[in-house]
């Protein structure tokens, strides 16, 4: 008997410390959310954002036509201001053109990026550069976009009409910050939804490889930027208001994190993240139903204040 309670006892212990862990969902970063209804004027007064299309990108640092890729991004977001948002995915089994060429100081080689290309494309990506614009098939590629292809497809969406509106923000004191996004929804949304948060830095000066004209086979002092350096949330993000069926106009979310930043990265390469170049990047999306992975907002913010 007494065997028994103490095998009863050691389960309840077991589920309680899983419970309080909670590491498939956001790795302990949550610190709080909330929900409530806005009235009276702020709900008479709600209007919808504009789109803002997220750009996630599959490139390498020894692929010589990715650096194309990139500027084509920058070129549109500094035509668009405010309209473009993207990650840059180096992914762990990218084979060759992934991995950092000798020399260099970063290794920007990461699982997540390849789990985020097989959970929303079904398998390894493997091919550079191709993205994936809002998560949302192009007619032609699919739903691995090559590059001719981007500019049209990110003026496609950011021409929608969304349901929610995204923020986020963040402060920074003492190598920890404090991320707080919230999502506002102006129409009536049925779809489960899930949040994502992502960390990415810019200013990276190190080895590229480019075949552009004009520019050295490989460059030593190329200025990388949108890298993907850590996640926030899950890989793949966690769901939100699961409970509530029709997240009506009016219902706003608010999801507090708190983030300690790495002082070093993992991989063969590990470098230091500076934070006065980081920049968080959240966005909200349909979690795979029925196939569909659409991304209905994104938003960033600066880690820290300049």
């Amino acid at each position: 008997m007494k065997k028994v309670l103490l095998l009863v006892c050691a389960g309840i212990l077991l589920l309680a410390s899983c419970k309080e862990n909670d590491p498939a969902i956001d790795f302990g970063r949550r610190a709080a959310d909330s929900t409530y209804l806005l009235t009276g004027a702020e709900l008479s007064g709600l209007t919808t954002d504009a789109h803002q299309a997220l750009v996630e990108e599959f490139t390498g640092q020894s692929c010589a036509n990715c650096p194309a890729g990139h500027a084509d991004l920058e070129a549109y977001a500094a035509a668009n201001p405010g309209r473009l948002n993207y990650i840059g995915l180096y992914e762990i089994n990218g084979g060759s053109l992934t991995q950092p060429p000798p020399g260099a100081a970063n290794d920007f080689e990461d699982s997540a990026a390849y789990d985020i290309g097989k959970y929303v494309s079904g398998a390894s990506v493997g091919s550079f550069p191709t993205a994936f614009i809002d998560r949302v098939p192009d007619v032609s590629d699919g739903i691995l976009v090559s590059r001719g292809n981007w500019d049209g497809d990110i003026t496609t969406r950011n021409a929608i009409s969304d349901s929610l509106n995204l923020s986020v923000s963040s402060t920074y004191a003492g190598s920890v910050a404090t991320i707080t996004v919230k999502v506002t929804y102006t129409k009536a949304v049925m779809s489960a939804q899930a949040l994502s948060v992502m960390l990415v830095e810019d200013s990276i000066i190190d080895y590229q490889t480019d075949n552009r004209t004009g520019h050295s086979l490989t460059d030593s002092s190329y200025l990388f930027t949108n890298v993907l350096r850590d996640k926030i949330s899950a890989d793949i993000g966690s769901t939100i208001l699961d409970t509530i069926a029709v997240k009506v106009p009016g219902r706003v979310f608010r999801r507090i994190y708190t983030y300690a930043l790495p002082t070093v990265l993992k991989g063969s390469h590990p470098a230091a993240i500076n934070p006065a170049h980081c920049r968080v990047v959240a966005f909200v999306s349909i979690p795979g139903s029925g196939g569909n992975f659409e991304i209905m907002q994104s938003a960033q913010a600066p880690l820290m204040k300049p």
